[in-house]
């Protein structure tokens, strides 16, 4: 399991090995090897947007389990032409729409009915980053965010090229949510929920509860959000609720 995660989080697993036994509140700025990775950051003291936080620092380590690319592809007469290829992180980026949960928003993304653009993962990552847009600039250039309810499941079915034009459905696995409570990203405050798997593989059965808490709204064993300066503490129909209004990053794990 430690030969996965240091070839899963590269540079990171180092940095990140010392904070599963913290003592007290930790500052990564304080920490010589955190201060070396954010060399180049904005100031630090200030908060910032974590989209570009989380950019920054793939652009700066090497971090494997990241990394991951999509096409948008076209049929052009004979030839199938690459319209479009990103690779960054967060790998996707998708609207906040109103009514729409996360399925919905990546079967929108994978089809573009206007152009014909058929859109999927042409390397699949192990660990998928989703960002969702809820901050929008207005005609005055003022930042408004949006709180539509996007729901997330727990199995999130991304479509992934396996031949020219032709798509198969990759299952990933709620691992992580990133939430901001504030009207811009770089005001207010970001917390996390994360998800604690049973040991070994999650049986169906397990995922099909941890779906039908999110899609309730409600609590589960497995649900835990973190706060700074206090220890995880299992998430509350609350938590939940406030989560699906105000998740801003979402990553997913690709299991074995």
């Amino acid at each position: 399991m430690a030969s996965d995660r240091s070839s899963t989080f590269g540079d990171l697993h180092p940095l990140l090995k010392p904070l599963l036994r913290p003592t007290g509140t930790v500052q990564l700025h304080r920490r010589r090897a955190w201060l070396a990775l954010l060399q180049g950051w904005q100031n630090l003291h200030q908060q910032h947007d974590a989209a570009e936080l989380l950019t920054f620092i793939a652009a700066n380590a090497n971090i494997p389990g990241l990394l991951g690319r999509w096409d948008a592809r076209l049929n052009d007469g004979p030839h199938v032409r690459v319209h479009q290829q990103v690779d960054s992180v967060p790998l996707i980026t998708l609207p906040c729409e109103r009514e729409k949960d996360l399925q919905t928003l990546i079967e929108d993304w994978a089809y573009e009915q206007d152009t014909g653009h058929i859109t999927g993962l042409a390397t699949s990552p192990a660990i998928l980053s989703v960002q969702l847009m809820r901050f929008a600039a207005g005609r005055g250039g003022e930042i408004h965010k949006l709180e539509h309810r996007t729901a997330l499941p727990a199995r999130l079915q991304v479509p992934c090229f396996d031949e020219e034009l032709s798509t198969r459905p990759v299952a990933y696995e709620l691992k992580s949510v990133v939430y901001h409570i504030g009207s811009t990203p770089d005001s207010g405050h970001y917390k996390t929920m994360g998800i604690s798997a049973p040991v070994g593989e999650p049986t169906d059965a397990y995922v099909d509860s941890l779906q039908k808490a999110l899609h309730e709204e409600a609590a589960h064993p497995a649900l835990f959000v973190q706060n700074d300066e206090s220890s995880a503490a299992r998430a509350k129909p609350a938590d939940v609720r406030e989560v699906m209004r105000m998740w801003y990053i979402a990553f997913f794990i690709k299991p074995q």
